[in-house]
């Protein structure tokens, strides 16, 4: 026969055994993106984020979604994000790209620290408020079109070229063409690699260039930030269906500093930004602030420091090209 509150006193015994080993979190960390959910860029920064502050921090993820929101419900969007973000009490919060860190992050650094990564403006412009401001830090984003340009050509043998540079007419690319390239509308590099920019306005624009570059003199093309684009009647057009198409109609092999832009079915390759690397150098500053008690104003802002050369293999099959054995080990290459 059973003693009585038998039952009950071992419930309570694995309740308190369970407690005792399940994980003592922290505090909590809130990290604002900038773009949706399904994003290449933003899941790939938060796997870097996460592979630091899983298991250490209860984290919550918001995203604002900038690029499918009209433009009036993102503004009452960015005006409501300070209430919720107090409502949720954050110890730190991290922001992943321009959009959320333009926007709100001057009025979220009164509520908690903030960290961001994936910003490509200027600390002597856009962010020059950053250097004012004792609770803010983070990493900057150089997409490094010229030094990309340089190691491709280098990696691949090119020689002499001429290159055609497309930049998105939108507010990344604006970022990328003033901090990456000075807002120059060309340039020799080394002596042999010339290049043109143009910022194409419409998707009819985009199809147009791509169409006249080989018959303007071009041995390449640079595709950069073909985000946000609409046709001249101003319907949205589909950044992927771009994509596909440039692929499928240029006479050139096309380069770009998108990791998710280059496969067999997009484009040859690139001098790419890691975005996972890039979440990891974040959250490593998060944890300098969270848990040895550095003020942001303290921790230096620091540039990306992985950059990776990516490659199709159809994609170099298919224009010829063979990548330098002095290359070997220094690329990743997809099918």
């Amino acid at each position: 026969m059973k003693q009585p509150g038998t039952v009950g006193l071992a419930l309570a015994l694995a309740l308190w055994l369970s407690f005792l080993s399940a994980p003592v979190l922290a505090g909590k960390v809130l990290i604002i993106h900038s773009y949706g959910q399904e994003n290449y860029w933003t899941r790939s920064q938060s796997r870097g984020l996460k592979q630091v502050l899983n298991g250490r921090y209860e984290i919550t993820e918001m995203y604002l979604d900038v690029r499918r929101v009209s433009p009036k419900a993102l503004k009452s969007r960015f005006r409501q994000l300070p209430e919720r973000v107090r409502a949720l009490k954050p110890d730190l919060i991290l922001m992943t790209d321009d959009a959320a860190l333009l926007n709100t992050g001057q009025a979220l650094s009164g509520i908690a620290p903030v960290v961001f990564l994936g910003v490509n403006g200027s600390l002597n412009d856009e962010y020059a408020w950053v250097g004012k401001n004792d609770q803010v830090t983070g990493v900057v984003e150089r997409p490094l079109i010229k030094r990309g340009m340089i190691e491709l050509s280098r990696a691949l043998g090119l020689g002499s070229s001429s290159t055609l540079i497309l930049i998105g007419d939108n507010e990344v690319g604006d970022l990328i063409w003033r901090s990456d390239l000075d807002a120059r509308e060309g340039m020799s590099l080394e002596g042999k690699l010339e290049f043109v920019v143009r910022r194409p306005k419409h998707l009819e624009d985009w199809q147009q260039a791509v169409r006249e570059a080989k018959a303007q003199g071009y041995q390449h093309l640079w595709v950069v930030a073909p985000f946000s684009l609409t046709d001249r009647k101003g319907q949205p057009a589909v950044t992927e269906d771009l994509v596909k198409w440039i692929s499928g109609h240029a006479d050139l092999p096309v380069f770009t500093v998108h990791e998710d832009l280059i496969s067999r079915q997009r484009f040859t390759g690139g001098y790419v930004i890691d975005g996972e690397a890039l979440g990891v150098e974040a959250a490593r500053i998060a944890l300098e602030i969270l848990e040895f008690g550095r003020v942001p104003g303290t921790v230096p802002v620091r540039q990306q420091s992985v950059m990776n050369l990516l490659f199709s293999k159809k994609r170099l099959a298919r224009w010829g090209y063979r990548i330098h054995e002095q290359y070997l080990g220094a690329y990743r290459l997809l099918y």
